[in-house]
């Protein structure tokens, strides 16, 4: 074949060997300081022309990804301020907007992928409120067995209450005997309808487990399997010891015929920091499978930490199967080009070799998922799970990863207690 001087020189501005490199800034939680946040920015402009053909996400893609699927979350000021619309009309005794504007929070609420327990409460208060202004439009036609669309729409209302609350009691004084008499019905189909269960494992362990904000224990866990009505659920876990920093993780799942199997590996979704964006304090360190884990999650070769910890300055740069392939520290004189010359092979002098962090990393290789007598997984597997739709059935699937993410939020608290 002959090769042109025009084919040789795009195969050499594009080489086989060419990588996606992800560049992460890092930020020590134990100090809450952010220090030369410009650094990750200008290795993101210096990298690529230092490594021909070597392709540097920017910041804008990187945050993208690290934060999973579109979508901002519901704000919750818009959110209380359609409630109280809804309120305002029900009591100029326009119910059919009402209604309205009580549903439309309803759904935003319903949707929302950055949830938490005040959320919860709004949506039970908004299905509630709803339902007894439905039974009012219905007027004498309904009887409290949903033999009206107002009564039927009112009963699905309370269903939905029911999955995430099945304790609900109407207080007989304040509550129409028809609305009591609909929730009746409620309970009655739930209870008919198929009951499923869940096997919720995390790394590390001792984190709480919610389902649509009802708390049910603590990981390593395993429901009964006729503990939670069929349907689609969030489902959260509170990272265990972290109440000055609460991180809390989840998963869309639809509980089936067969258990709902979750594995969260808490130490990697721990560490995003999509907003930076990059990674912060680990809940445990990183280990090589991990950062496999990161890179895959980033559609990166390549993953370069720079940051600050424990008052020093470091980089570090990990290859496509998660190994350190350079380490050093930072000195406070460094700039984005002594670094680059540093990953380069190169020996600045305000950039010396030294050990990985040890809070961000360690070399100590992790356990594989094994599973026990009775099927279910333990602790210690990949993080970035499809979870089984009515099959009990979970995929690992790194192509698809970003999009099986569902959602992580620092400032997400589903904790029970008070948090400092």
């Amino acid at each position: 074949m002959k090769i042109t001087a025009m084919t040789a020189a795009a195969l050499l501005s594009s080489p086989l060997w060419a990588k996606t490199v992800a560049v992460l800034g890092y930020k020590d939680t134990a100090t809450g300081a952010v220090t030369r946040p410009e650094l990750a920015d200008d290795l993101r402009a210096r990298l690529p022309l230092s490594r021909g053909g070597d392709t540097v996400l920017d910041a804008n893609v990187v945050r993208t990804r690290l934060r999973g699927p579109p979508g901002a979350p519901t704000a919750l000021v818009a959110t209380k301020a359609t409630l109280a619309a809804a309120d305002e009309a029900a009591a100029a005794v326009e119910h059919e907007r009402a209604v309205g504007l009580f549903e439309a929070a309803i759904v935003q609420l319903q949707n929302d992928r950055d949830f938490s327990l005040e959320k919860r409460e709004l949506l039970q208060t908004a299905r509630l409120r709803c339902a007894r202004l439905l039974l009012g439009l219905a007027g004498p036609a309904e009887t409290g067995k949903a033999e009206t669309p107002q009564g039927k729409k009112a009963t699905q209302h309370l269903e939905n209450a029911l999955r995430i609350d099945p304790m609900l009691v109407l207080d007989a004084k304040s509550t129409p005997p028809k609305l009591r008499a609909l929730l009746g019905l409620a309970q009655e189909r739930l209870k008919a309808g198929g009951h499923g269960g869940a096997v919720v494992v995390s790394s590390p362990p001792g984190a709480t487990v919610y389902l649509d904000g009802r708390a049910l224990g603590l990981t390593p866990m395993t429901t009964a399997n006729d503990s939670i009505p069929y349907g689609r659920y969030r489902l959260w876990l509170a990272s265990p010891g972290r109440s000055s920093s609460a991180r809390s993780f989840a998963r869309v799942v639809e509980v089936g015929e067969l258990p709902v199997q979750v594995d969260i590996n808490i130490a990697v979704e721990g560490t995003i920091d999509a907003e930076r964006p990059g990674l912060i304090t680990p809940v445990q360190p990183l280990n090589q499978a991990d950062i496999r884990q990161l890179e895959l999650l980033l559609e990166a070769e390549d993953v370069i930490v720079v940051g600050v910890h424990g008052g020093k300055g470091f980089v570090v740069e990990f290859d496509d199967q998660g190994r350190v392939v350079a380490s050093g520290t930072v000195g406070a004189d460094a700039d984005a080009d002594a670094v680059v010359a540093f990953l380069g092979g190169g020996a600045p002098t305000s950039v010396t070799t030294s050990t990985a962090p040890e809070a961000l990393y360690t070399s100590t290789m992790p356990r594989l998922v094994a599973a026990s007598d009775d099927g279910a997984m333990v602790n210690g597997g990949f993080p970035w799970l499809m979870v089984g739709v009515g099959t009990g059935v979970v995929v690992a699937a790194a192509s698809v990863a970003a999009a099986l993410y569902f959602t992580r939020s620092a400032s997400f608290d589903l904790t029970l207690t008070e948090q400092p």
